[in-house]
């Protein structure tokens, strides 16, 4: 996308500045043979050219761009946050809808990590009728082909399809307790760095996330501490965590007040966040 922007730019004989927005690093750069090298030169070089380099988590700083373009471009970090343009309700810490005994845990969002549904299936099948799975969003089937067999084969776990943001997320929330918030699909790379957008879906409807440690989203936990984080291995730990809820709830009320005290702005952009962006990138001279 980066050298379609600059072609664009050649071809129509623009002079407008080019700013590079990474969401994903994507597994392709991280190699370490010549096609891995190739990429990450032709990234380092378009970079350069660049006003700006947009992220959406810290750790792509510091595990991708610093480790390979060391100062060829002013760094910014917009993380997923969401949209200020938009109004998502009230804000109430999560629990109300908890039985005793019985646990609401949501998977929301790009639902491309088989590893994450092995997990949650694994759980639905040790607990039975005391936990309740709930899916929304999009699966990637190429990821997950067995996506819809596994989940129509638990009367305990439900795929709930696409979902509109900001219109569907107040009840989405108010049917969870806690959410999955971890992700293998590139473990090591692209998945131990990402911030998803459901920690600050989740977070700004007071649930309380789960997430593997050793990763961004793990130290964005820790840092608001407002969830839960698990070590290896998964197939314990998840259920282990999942055990010590249904007998007492509380952890889960207390992080979710936690989230209720957060500012707003820990999971909502504020309005006008990327035109300073922009302005300080492109017109330095003025903004100073």
């Amino acid at each position: 996308m980066l050298a379609c922007a600059f072609l664009a730019k050649r071809h129509a004989k623009l002079a407008t500045p080019v700013i590079y927005e990474c969401l994903d690093i994507h597994r392709l750069l991280c190699r370490k043979d010549i096609i891995g090298m190739g990429l990450r030169a032709l990234e380092g070089a378009l970079l350069k050219r660049s006003k700006a380099l947009v992220v959406s988590s810290p750790a792509f700083l510091t595990e991708h761009f610093d480790r390979y373009y060391p100062g060829a471009a002013q760094a910014h970090l917009v993380e997923n946050r969401l949209s200020g343009q938009a109004s998502y309700g009230a804000r109430a810490p999560a629990g109300s809808g908890q039985a005793p005994g019985h646990i609401r845990l949501g998977w929301v969002g790009n639902l491309r990590c088989h590893r994450s549904l092995d997990l949650l299936c694994q759980v639905a099948d040790r607990f039975g009728p005391q936990v309740e799975v709930r899916l929304h969003g999009v699966p990637a089937l190429t990821e997950i082909p067995d996506f819809e067999a596994k989940v129509a084969a638990r009367s305990n776990m439900s795929y709930h399809g696409r979902y509109r943001s900001p219109e569907d997320l107040p009840e989405i929330y108010a049917g969870l307790d806690i959410v999955w918030s971890g992700d293998f699909m590139e473990a090591g790379l692209n998945s131990s760095w990402l911030l998803p957008n459901r920690i600050y879906e989740g977070g700004y409807y007071c649930v309380p996330p789960i997430a593997p440690s050793n990763t961004e989203t793990a130290r964005w936990i820790l840092r608001n501490a407002c969830g839960f984080i698990l070590d290896e291995p998964l197939d314990s730990t998840l259920p282990d965590l999942i055990a010590g809820l249904l007998l007492d709830p509380a952890p889960v009320s207390a992080f979710s007040q936690t989230l209720a005290d957060l500012p707003d702005e820990t999971f909502i952009q504020p309005n006008g966040f990327l035109r300073q962006i922009i302005e300080s990138s492109v017109y330095p001279q003025v903004v100073s």
